[in-house]
């Protein structure tokens, strides 16, 4: 290793308000980190579920608000190099921590905390490279190669092979790790009482608030329709199922690396654009924002994909193409390269 005296710390945060999407992606690279032989250390939020994964992959961890009050941990635990995954605005934090003579890496954020960071990293295929950087003196990657993708996912894949629509078809409804506005109800009212032959797997994520009315559709026990608890990994469950209804998010590269077109449904109003985006990679089946979405565009959705074979070939086909299972790999040579210095690193990056 170049330098066993580097430290990756990873500085993270879930909830049932923003979902456990940022935690996931940081395990996969932490995974990956760890089989080169590095030290990894998580800060994250005080939630349970962050505790119980973290911890049950492994890792050790503090918890730690993403805040500057959290800069002693960073030397109590020997870390020099902070990789933080957030969408909140943390420009502050990253000039403390370039103040303290930390090397910075941020994941997927829109904020003017980009502009003091060693490295800037978007694992996204839909990202638009329209900000301003000026005064930027780092390096920005970004492209589905950069797509994090667990170990199990890339068994799974090799396992099931190429996706074919025979029945009984398998529907899978996973709105992430915490479903902030339930749209797993209104999922479930739209597809119970099929006639036909499918099987409806339900996953309950970690974070999910109390939602009565759904508890009220599990109860009826319609016979095609299972619901699943306690699930840790899902790629076996994706990898089995011909297409999901998914909100954006990781799950929705998953699914794509499987070969599973997705019907997806926006949390939030601003996700709009990049339901469009999606859309016009031919992955997916955008609803639109959860609020405009009705029970009978769910419905219509799905016997739409299911009954078109041609076009459920072509979005699977697509999904396999985009997403190459090697995107952990990929950031994890960039930190590694930071190790040699900022002079020495490749000149795969994008320089603005």
């Amino acid at each position: 290793m170049e330098n066993e005296k580097l430290k990756l710390c990873i500085w993270t945060e879930g909830d049932a308000g923003i979902g456990m999407g940022h935690v996931r992606r940081c395990l996969v690279i932490a995974h990956e980190i760890r089989k080169k032989g590095m030290p990894v250390h998580f800060l994250v939020n005080d939630n349970p579920a962050v505790a119980k994964w973290i911890r049950q992959d492994g890792f050790l961890f503090s918890v730690a608000p993403l805040d500057e009050t959290g800069l002693p941990l960073l030397d109590e635990h020997g870390c020099s190099l902070v990789m933080m995954d957030t969408k909140k605005p943390v420009a502050g934090l990253v000039k403390a921590l370039k103040g303290s003579g930390f090397k910075v890496i941020l994941m997927d954020t829109v904020t003017e905390a980009r502009l003091d960071a060693d490295i800037v990293i978007y694992p996204t295929a839909v990202f638009k490279n329209n900000f301003n950087w000026k005064g930027f003196q780092g390096k920005v990657f970004y492209g589905a190669e950069y797509v994090p993708i667990a170990e199990s996912f890339r068994e799974s894949r090799q396992r099931y092979g190429e996706k074919v629509l025979d029945p009984p078809y398998r529907i899978l409804v996973t709105m992430g790790g915490s479903d902030p506005n339930h749209l797993t109800y209104k999922v479930v009212s739209a597809l119970r009482g099929w006639d036909g032959p499918v099987i409806i797997k339900v996953v309950i994520g970690p974070s999910f608030s109390p939602d009565e009315n759904l508890e009220i559709l599990e109860a009826e026990k319609d016979l095609n329709i299972e619901f699943i608890r306690n699930i840790e990994d899902l790629s076996l469950l994706m990898a089995e199922s011909h297409i999901a209804i998914t909100a954006l998010g990781t799950t929705l590269y998953e699914l794509a690396y499987l070969g599973v077109p997705s019907v997806i449904i926006a949390n939030y109003k601003n996700d709009e654009s990049d339901m469009e985006a999606f859309k016009k990679l031919g992955i997916a089946f955008p609803l639109g924002y959860y609020k405009d979405v009705k029970v009978e565009d769910i419905r219509s959705a799905v016997e739409e994909l299911l009954g078109n074979r041609d076009l459920y070939k072509e979005m699977s086909r697509k999904g396999n193409t985009l997403i190459n299972g090697h995107g952990s790999e990929r950031i994890v040579d960039i930190i590694r390269q930071m190790t040699k210095g900022k002079e020495e690193m490749g000149s795969e990056g994008v320089v603005v």
